[in-house]
């Protein structure tokens, strides 16, 4: 048992990110109540965005949506680039608590401020494609592969979204095209 009071852990928790993700992972999940009051990821490393991200899912874990929305709405100032992950991985929570339509615009403002990020794309076409937006599904993958032309997971995503659209003849097609722009090492 821990004699450190739960001001003390949260300061540690700031002052030592590294240490804070090994506490997050190790600590009990009727512990992280304490968790609440770090509602803030600067990052000005690869740890913190490592941080962050244990941070979102801890608080999808415990179900405080407001706390996991008030995380993301810190990473306002930061720049997307280095918040992608984190702001995908809110997307996955948001998505799995039943708000999906509410990422839609977040979803298309990162396809904006990144366009070549390819995982963007992707994470946008299976959200609309979770939601019934077949279409606008298909088109979100297609404009994808036109702007990151070697990302492989994404002609992989626009081969099945064809298929369920077109058939399997319209995959032939798509798929003629996948194999002369996609990357050789897939």
């Amino acid at each position: 048992r821990s004699h450190l009071s739960e001001h003390d852990l949260v300061m540690l928790f700031r002052m030592y990110p590294a240490l804070g993700a090994a506490f997050l992972e190790a600590l009990p999940l009727h512990h992280t109540g304490m968790v609440k009051s770090t509602t803030r990821c600067d990052f000005d490393g690869a740890s913190n965005e490592q941080l962050c991200l244990k941070l979102v899912r801890v608080y999808e874990r415990l179900g405080d949506h407001a706390a996991l929305r008030s995380l993301v709405s810190s990473l306002r100032t930061e720049p997307p680039e280095k918040t992608c992950k984190v702001l995908l991985e809110a997307v996955h929570s948001e998505v799995r608590a039943g708000n999906g339509e509410a990422v839609r615009p977040l979803l298309r403002c990162l396809m904006l401020r990144l366009p070549h990020q390819g995982p963007i794309y992707c994470e946008a076409s299976r959200v609309d494609a979770i939601l019934g937006h077949w279409t606008s599904a298909l088109s979100i993958a297609e404009q994808g592969v036109k702007t990151c032309l070697k990302y492989g997971p994404l002609w992989f995503l626009l081969l099945r979204l064809v298929e369920k659209a077109y058939g399997a003849r319209a995959v032939k097609e798509y798929a003629g095209f996948a194999l002369k722009n996609i990357c050789h090492e897939l």
